[in-house]
């Protein structure tokens, strides 16, 4: 039967992997399962002696009569061939989660949604949209699972400011493909976009008439005015989110 885990189990399950044995309580649930599943395993003294600095390993060469001379390689090949495997697993060594065969694969299926939650924007295209494209097409890359998702969605969007943030998402999966000739087609409508969006802002702020409010002072219009500003600018932040944070957009891919 095959196993199903939701969006923050393949998280944590692409987080544990390599990492210290720590049952943290938020998560022993969670890690239990992972377990249980054997989608994640402990790791043997094979793998924690790779995981010694070389004074680690010349101090354990040095307790059991070895040379102590020699590469990390060298000693490692060393301690294995010469100290008994009940000894080598009474050594204090940190023991850490390594991911199974099982788990490297569930992980490769849930590449797109990793990619997704870590790379790209949330408000329009979600985790099922990912998921239900991923489990239709399996043998379709992340990048292109993520294309067509924000592609679909882009069909049905309403308003310019949608559209905006899900250009700039496309033109970074985009960009993810090195498909240069799409880059620059997508930034060609963006621009057009912020150029409307640009527009309608300047239409909004205009059409305040400050001039009409009578029988107040210069610093009461002042308020007034900076109230209704900054109502304005609130609902063109929102109209606009994606324009600010496309300045900082990372271009490269996060996977």
């Amino acid at each position: 039967m095959q196993v199903v885990l939701e969006l923050e189990e393949i998280r944590l399950l692409n987080r544990l992997h390599n990492q210290p044995v720590s049952i943290i309580e938020e998560y022993q649930e969670i890690i239990e399962k992972l377990l249980a599943n054997k989608l994640l395993c402990y790791s043997d003294y094979h793998y924690e002696l790779r995981k010694l600095t070389v004074a680690d390993l010349k101090r354990i060469a040095a307790s059991n009569g070895l040379n102590q001379k020699g590469k990390k390689a060298e000693l490692i090949s060393s301690i294995l061939s010469s100290v008994s495997d009940d000894k080598l697993k009474t050594l204090p060594m940190q023991k850490y989660f390594v991911l199974t065969e099982q788990g490297e694969q569930m992980l490769k299926d849930n590449s797109a949604l990793l990619i997704w939650h870590s790379g790209l924007r949330h408000e329009y295209v979600t985790a099922a949209n990912v998921i239900d494209i991923q489990n239709s097409h399996k043998n379709m890359s992340a990048n292109d699972i993520l294309l067509l998702a924000y592609q679909n969605r882009l069909k049905i969007c309403s308003t310019d400011s949608e559209r905006f943030g899900l250009l700039l998402d496309i033109k970074k999966i985009y960009q993810w493909k090195k498909d240069e000739h799409n880059v620059e087609k997508v930034s060609a409508e963006i621009a057009e976009i912020d150029k409307r969006l640009n527009e309608a802002w300047k239409k909004k702020y205009e059409s305040i008439d400050f001039d009409t409010v009578f029988g107040l002072t210069k610093d009461e219009r002042k308020a007034i005015r900076d109230e209704a500003l900054a109502e304005l600018d609130d609902e063109w932040e929102k109209e606009v989110d994606a324009k600010y944070r496309a300045m900082v957009e990372n271009k490269q891919q996060p996977f």
